[in-house]
């Protein structure tokens, strides 16, 4: 195996688990809150599907603020912890 494919081994690794990474973050913030909402309003407590549009899009909003406080450092320090290991 020549260096260069060995660099960009490495480079495909990093790139891999920084999409990872980022997927992770993005659904624990954003989309999993609002799944919750979805079958706990929809199925459990059978809301109509134009009052559980009011709870899903504040649930975005507050999921997004969440993630760009919270979730990109963490996300950030997830990544540099996979790198060095």
């Amino acid at each position: 195996m020549l260096p260069e494919e060995g660099i960009m081994n490495d480079i495909s690794n990093i790139m891999n688990e920084m999409a990872i990474t980022v997927f992770q973050t993005a659904f624990m913030y954003i989309a999993l809150p609002v799944i919750i909402v979805l079958i706990i309003g929809g199925f459990v407590l059978r809301i109509k599907w134009r009052f559980l549009q009011l709870l899903v899009l504040p649930t975005a909003l507050i999921g997004l603020y969440f993630f760009a406080t919270n979730g990109l450092p963490n996300m950030h320090e997830a990544y540099l912890l996979k790198i060095n290991n």
